[in-house]
């Protein structure tokens, strides 16, 4: 276990002007101390990490799905669940079965048993199974010997050992066998069951040793008829030779003709003979209908390839089809005759669909229903389900599956597949790496191990196979490249520490991790050696005497690691240098065997507890990660651990004053190691004198924690807080307090939404149990209940550790860290105007005084947004909390403040004895930590009741960004900031980018979610249709060899071997792998992508080269590769090699092929695949400080009435994705009701490995936009200047810096004027300008380059070296921003020349002094009297590396937008 203690360091800080100091303290989480955290990945990339996982929330691939008969679905599973059920409304069904599926029993007592003969006989059998096929319900049945009386019956075949190829008929609440069906021989593969003439009948066919074989039953009488061995029937089009392989067939109502889907459709015709039916002709049965699939046609003319089959219970004709190939449905009319068709309708988009369908009901049309190999189909009078092994299930509504209606057909999708543990871990790698909360306080490294020497096949010398069963295999092999550039010698397949540790560590680690491909065997050689070696010899920041320095090694693995004993004595040296390197290690993935953890076990111990004791307080325990969402939340949990535990500085600290009228508002925090902050907002009067009175006890003066405090209660208690958020399921509207444990089922799918998974705190055994606590139980609902009552206010984790967990804590309000105050009264806008553009005027003329005075006795309320996760209104008069709203995304952070290794583990006191007083603690995370705007709008809001307004009203608004909280901002109506006479603050929409997930979230005013899902940019060869049509065949052979193939005897993975060899496109029917390729490797010279949109095009059109990036690892090396030509064809970027690249992501020793792991990128302002009214996917973390204002509406050209108010906001940080962060969103703020949070204009940056900048814009509408820059074309116009400021510092140190008000001089003319600003805002009493300044008087320094500029004209020589006073004062404490204003008269070659100097002048500057050069988003200041806007940069140590300002016209006529580069020059880094 763990012994953590609470301590706090108070120490003076003195000025030294040449010494580096730290001016504010770090943030929550960052753990930015004196010495960042060194932690080392090393990611198991062994070929079992292709294998799926298995989650609580996620099914495996669905088979097929009927309805019950009470209009619940079950499903049938692939692997392990065998049946499974779902309520109508999607939840899965719990209660179902014995253990929420279908388990079966070791001897079950099956009721009905048949095998030959006539009736039925009791028998007992292995009934469990993991996987079954098609499902059918019989309603009322009964048999007539009596041993089934009216009862419901679920038949399916089961297609896994004890029972593969043998039929259940279950009972239909998923518990008792009721049917056993062994048709002796024959091993069935698809059946159907029809009631005809009052008694029921099931048809089955399968195989009969290599053969095709058909057997009937009459289940009311017991009755079987022969099995009929049809033979192997010729070739692959033949129908008997099909019927072995067919996996679903139906008969129509008559059960005149059976049906077979197996690439063609086939059509048997059956006759009745006696009390069973036979295929007519018998053994030379022949296809009586054949329909000929074209696997490349048209889905609304031709039949595709099919593999499931239903007809309608109302038209004989009519027949529903799937298609696994072309991820489609297709609904045929058939004429009657043995060929004829007619496609009446189809759904799916014709490529395979990551992404779930999240429409409402009725808005998804059928084209853009999104399909990922559907493969059973079953069809009622007014509904379509359709299963797919994505483990999802979609909803039809049949009656409107027609060429008229088929696009509001689509009712809803539920279920979810679980993805494989290597797509898995590279999601939750994708979240920690891009989290600036851990990034800030940590430098990280990468590396991937499994087994072998050579990188090659693991049969040859010592590759995998050689390694994995034998020990001294030799890896690492030194260093190469100037660390942290290069990577260790030894880097191949199977062993590469791609990344060096250190500040911009985290930025590369996707780079390799994504493409990595996986290989044979386990050798726990492999990371011991490559930790240690790197550790002793080439990671030169590591100091073995320091006593501030953490380092960590954190192993991820999912399996049977061999070798264990060398490496468990390296391991253990690392622990017991000078400077212990301790090891985590983490079992992913679920499903391992109990040999497995007991060597993580052992490894841990080794690893972490002190001289090898595991009974240590120190030891770290294995970290069990089950699922991705798990392990994302597992890792973020224990590196916020990590860096809290370093971390030691002075508090409280002011972080934001407000000054209004006699009032000084103060916000505060107060450091906890352990815990959530501690913040506050005071409030002082300012004297007329000017001074400040700050005795709290003076009147009017208040602590708003002390007032919130008091309002809090415990849980259960009635408070006089109201903390509320958008929830669809519980309306806000009227009470604005539903964020409590009354909606605790709603809430915990807000909890969920961004993957984050809610952990057992306290549970039996845990600290407070074994104390004698009520209430607690194992599993997560006392913890979700106990999340909610904390987030009110409630001690659920003990900070006080005395085990009431239902108590009010000592201190409720969260720290108010980056988060400005905002003070908002009556409205009070100028309404004095001397030009009919500004927005006075239009106050002026929409009668803005009317709503002045409706609202001149409106209470003044501060609003500030805290690491609680909540935007605070509290009354500035008493600096009571009027109340605290939850932004919906914001609540999807909040499970991860849970880490249960704090439990009981943290000192908070000493007992009476003078032992240690013991309690909980929670993770510190970031919330709402952005800077709330406001701003009256005349836009169409919302009524009391939440309805949009008919016309159009003023609002007072609440632009509300997340900050450090996420990549999202939320936006409320706070007109009527009192709760009172059914008012209140309105949600008007909340945004957030979902960049792991690929994902835009919306949520509306009712806090109804949409998703928009987007491409990301870039992909692997894993990624093309060949290789994911590689994935499935190889996926469905491991689920088909089950458990008795394994990496100990390879030669029982006949499936695997079956398909090992390489296919070309050649080698398959249709001449396309990626539609009908059977093997599990692909070789060819041709890749195919969807979503990858580089540039805008149509089927056909050629895509230039440069528009595509394509790298391949050579030899551990990452090098441009060429290639050939890439076009669009049916809508998919096709890419064309010069020579055949090969994806073999199997292990049979019978394909040797290599994987060529090459990567395909698109610039930042390529077509993402998204509504471009929805298009946030670039939005970065939001620390940009929008501006709002109105811009035309171009529907009223010269109205200046009908303008449109807006938002102005920098697409915030960018951290490991190269885009995020680079754009500039104009959000529209008056479509409430049809779009809400729509984008009005989206500015991009474009990017291209560094180069020169490039801007274009995309706008909603084709009459708005201009393809390329265009400098100085209208005369008129508004001018937004965005002048991004650079943040600087040496290399490896990472630091984060902030100014939060710039003030920037202007000087518009002929004359290119230079505008610095320094660091004074965060620094008044720290940082000095060169010795003449020791007091960092900014204000002075700013005025004194000013006046050298104004007097002396300096060149840009001077320039450079009247800077070098204040780098040389301040080091990296001040900040320079440059901006340059252009006459807006054209063609002034004297004056763009001017503009390109100015323009590099800050890049210059900056290489000059220092090693690093950081441009971040920019934040935008509204000039309305020169119609100028200009941009605040937000500063850091992530996002675009670039420099200089960026210069934007928005131009009233005729509505261009242009932007002016003015030639500027970005130094690469």
């Amino acid at each position: 276990m763990i012994r953590i203690f609470k301590y706090f360091l108070f120490a003076f800080l003195f000025l030294n002007l040449y010494s580096e100091v730290q001016s504010k303290p770090v943030p929550p989480g960052s753990g930015e101390g004196d010495v960042p955290a060194n932690i080392l990945f090393l990611i198991d990339s062994s070929a079992s990490m292709s294998r799926r996982i298995s989650n609580r929330d996620a099914v495996f691939g669905m088979t097929n799905a009927i309805y019950d008969s009470n209009g619940d679905i079950l499903g049938g599973q692939i692997r392990n669940l065998a049946v499974v059920k779902f309520d109508a409304d999607g939840t899965r069904n719990r209660e179902f079965g014995n253990a929420a599926r279908w388990t079966g029993a070791r001897t079950d007592v099956c009721e009905a048993g048949h095998s030959s003969g006539t009736g039925y006989s009791s028998t007992t059998r292995d009934t469990r199974t993991k996987s079954s096929a098609k499902l059918r319900l019989v309603e009322n049945m009964s048999t007539n010997d009596g041993t089934i009386t009216n009862e419901d019956i679920v038949f399916f075949t089961s297609t896994a050992r004890p029972m593969r190829g043998d039929i259940i008929g279950m009972s239909e609440d998923g518990t008792d066998c009721r049917f056993y069906l062994n048709p002796s021989n024959m091993k069935v593969q698809a059946m159907d069951v029809a009631t005809i003439g009052g008694e029921v009948y099931l048809f089955a066919v399968g195989r009969w040793g290599r053969n095709s074989a058909f057997v009937s039953y009459n289940l009311t009488r017991g009755e079987r008829s022969s099995i009929y061995n049809l033979g192997r029937g010729g070739n692959s089009s033949s129908a008997k030779y099909n019927l072995r392989y067919v996996w679903r067939i139906a008969v129509n109502s008559d059960a005149s003709i059976m049906y077979a889907a197996r690439n063609h459709l086939f059509g048997f015709a059956l006759q009745k003979v006696g009390n069973v039916y036979e295929l007519t002709g018998g053994g030379n049965a022949l296809c009586v209908r054949c329909y000929t699939a074209n696997s490349g046609g048209d889905l609304d003319t031709e039949l595709t390839t099919v593999n499931s089959v239903d007809v309608s219970p109302d038209d004989d004709n009519t027949v529903y089809v799937t298609s696994s190939g072309r991820h489609a449905v297709q609904k045929l009319s058939l004429d009657g005759t043995m060929r004829g068709y007619t496609i009446v309708a189809r759904a799916g988009t014709g490529i395979r669909e990551l992404a779930m369908n999240t429409e409402d009901e009725g808005e998804l049309a059928a084209n853009k229903v999104r399909f990922n190999t559907p493969v059973g189909i079953h069809v009622t009078s007014d509904r379509i389900l359709v299963a797919s092994r994505a483990g999802t299930v979609d909803v039809f509504n049949e009656n409107l599956f027609t060429a008229a209606d088929k696009d509001t057909a689509w009712l809803q999708q539920m279920g979810g597949g679980a993805v494989t543990r290597w797509n898995g871990v590279k999601q939750a790698m994708s979240a920690i790496v891009s989290d600036t909360t851990l990034t800030s306080g940590a430098n990280f490294g990468y590396g991937h191990w499994n087994a072998g020497e050579t990188g090659g096949h693991k049969k040859r010398g010592r590759g995998g196979r050689f390694c994995h069963f034998n020990n001294g295999c030799k890896y690492y092999n030194g260093w190469t490249g100037t660390h942290p550039d290069g990577h260790s010698t030894l880097c191949n397949r199977d062993s590469c520490l791609n990344v060096g540790i250190s500040a911009e560590g985290h930025t590369r680690i996707l780079d390799h991790l994504l493409p990595q491909r996986l290989a044979w065997g386990t050798d726990a050689n492999a990371y011991s050696q490559m930790a240690l070696d790197y550790f002793k010899n080439d990671f030169d920041a590591y100091d073995p005497t320091s006593d501030c320095q953490i380092n960590y090694v954190i192993v991820i693995g999912d399996g049977m690691m061999t070798n264990n004993v060398p490496a468990a004595a390296r391991i253990a040296e690392l622990r017991d240098m000078p400077n212990s390197v301790r090891t985590l290690f983490v079992a992913y993935g679920g499903g391992i065997n109990p040999v497995g953890m007991t060597r993580f076990n052992q490894m841990s111990v080794a690893g972490s507890c002190p001289g090898g004791d595991a009974d240590h307080d120190d030891c770290e325990p294995t970290i069990v990660a089950n699922t991705p969402a798990d392990l994302k939340t597992q890792l973020t949990s224990k590196i916020r651990q990590i860096l809290a535990e370093k971390l030691s500085f002075t508090a409280p600290s002011i972080t934001a004053t407000v000054q209004e009228g006699g009032s000084l508002y103060q916000a505060q925090f107060a450091y906890e190691q352990f815990g959530e902050w501690k913040g506050t907002i005071l409030r002082k009067t300012l004297n007329p004198d000017g001074t400040v009175d700050h005795d709290p006890d003076a009147a009017g003066n208040w602590d708003a924690a002390e007032e919130i405090k008091k309002q809090a209660s415990a849980a259960g208690a009635a408070d006089s807080r109201n903390i509320w958020t958008a929830m669809p399921d519980a309306p806000y509207f009227g009470n604005w307090d539903n964020f409590n444990t009354n909606n605790t089922d709603t809430i915990e799918r807000l909890f969920g939404i961004l993957g984050y998974n809610i952990q057992d705190y306290h549970h039996v055994g845990s600290d407070c149990d074994v104390r004698g606590t009520d209430g607690i139980v194992t599993g997560i609902s006392d913890d979700l209940t106990g999340l909610i009552n904390f987030t009110n206010g409630t001690d659920y984790f003990d900070y006080d550790g005395d085990c009431n967990i239902t108590e009010s804590r000592k201190h409720v309000l969260g720290d108010i860290y980056h988060s400005q105050l905002v003070e908002i009264g009556p409205p009070d806008a100028s309404i004095d105007f001397r030009s009919a553009n500004e927005e006075a005027y239009f106050r002026a003329t929409n009668n803005y005084q009317n709503f002045m005075h409706k609202h001149k006795n409106r209470r003044k309320v501060i609003y500030a947004g805290s690491n609680a996760g909540m935007l605070h209104a509290i009354n500035a008069a008493d600096g009571s909390e009027e109340w605290a709203f939850v932004p919906p995304f914001i609540a999807g952070i909040m499970p991860s403040i849970i880490n249960p290794e704090l439990d009981g583990e943290v000192k908070v006191g000493t007992e009476a004895d003078g032992t240690n007083l013991m309690g909980g603690g929670t993770n510190a995370i970031f919330g709402v930590d952005g800077s709330p705007v406001v701003h009256d709008v005349y836009i169409k809001g919302f009524d009391r009741d939440g309805n949009v307004e008919v016309s159009k009203n003023w609002h007072t608004i609440l632009f509300i960004p997340y900050g450090r909280g996420g990549a999202g901002f939320s936006v409320l109506d706070v007109t009527h900031p009192i709760i009172e006479g059914g008012q209140g603050p309105i949600h008007m929409f909340s945004i957030f980018n979902d960049a792991i997930n690929n994902k835009v979230l919306i949520a509306d005013h009712e806090g109804e979610i949409t998703e928009h899902t987007y491409s990301s940019g870039s992909a692997n060869i894993s990624d093309s249709l060949e290789g994911k049509q590689a994935d499935s065949n190889l996926n469905d052979a491991k689920e088909l060899d089950g458990d008795d193939c394994d990496e100990t005897d390879p030669s029982t993975c006949t499936n695997q071997d079956n398909i090992a060899v390489c296919q070309t496109d050649a080698d398959v029917t249709g001449g396309k792998f990626h539609l009908t390729g059977t093997a599990s490797c692909y070789t060819g010279k041709t890749f195919t992508f969807e979503g990858l949109l580089p540039a805008a095009g149509a089927d056909g059109v050629t895509v230039p080269k440069s528009s595509l990036i394509i790298t391949e690892r050579i030899e551990g090396t990452l090098q441009s590769i060429d290639f050939v030509s890439a076009k669009y064809v049916n809508s998919q970027l096709v890419v064309t090699f010069d020579t055949d690249k090969v994806y073999n992501p199997g292990g049979s020793e019978l394909e040797e092929s290599v994987t060529n792991g090459f990567n395909v990128a698109t610039s930042c302002t390529s077509s993402s695949g998204i509504d471009a009214m929805y298009d946030y996917s670039q939005l970065g973390e939001t620390w940009s400080a929008p501006r709002i204002f109105r811009i035309p509406d171009p529907a009223q050209r010269g109205n200046g009435n009908e303008d449109s108010y807006v938002a102005v906001m920098g697409a915030g940080m960018g951290n490991t994705n190269l885009c995020a962060g680079s754009a500039v969103f104009i959000v529209n703020l008056d479509d409430n009701e049809e779009n809400p949070g729509s984008i009005e204009q989206t500015l991009r940056h474009k990017t291209h490995l560094g180069h020169n900048l490039l801007f274009t814009v995309q706008t909603t509408h084709p009459s708005h936009q201009t393809s390329k820059p265009d400098l100085l074309k209208q005369k008129s116009g508004s001018l937004i200047t965005f002048a991004c400021r650079t943040a600087i510092g040496p290399r490896n140190r990472g630091k984060d810096h902030r100014i939060d008000h710039a003030r920037i001089t202007q000087n518009l003319g002929t004359n290119v004027r230079l505008s610095t600003h320094h660091g004074t805002h965060q620094c008044p009493s720290q940082v000095g300008l060169h010795k003449k300044y020791p007091g960092c008087h900014g204000e002075k320094a700013h005025r004194a380059l000013a006046r050298c500029r104004a007097i002396h004209r300096p060149g840009q020589n001077q320039l450079l070296e009247y800077p070098r006073i204040a780098f040389q004062g301040c080091k990296e404490n001040i900040f320079l921003t440059a901006e340059a204003f252009v006459d807006r008269t054209k063609g002034n070659a004297r004056f763009r020349s001017n503009i390109s100097q100015s323009n590099s002048l800050v890049p210059a500057i900056f290489s000059k002094f220092h090693r690093r050069i950081y441009n971040s988003a920019c934040s935008i200041f509204h000039h309305t009297s020169q119609k100028t806007f200009l941009a605040e940069p937000i500063i850091g140590s992530q996002g675009l590396r670039n420099s200089g300002p960026l210069q934007i016209r928005i131009e009233r006529v005729p509505y261009l937008y242009s932007l002016m580069t003015g030639g500027a020059t970005v130094t690469t880094l």
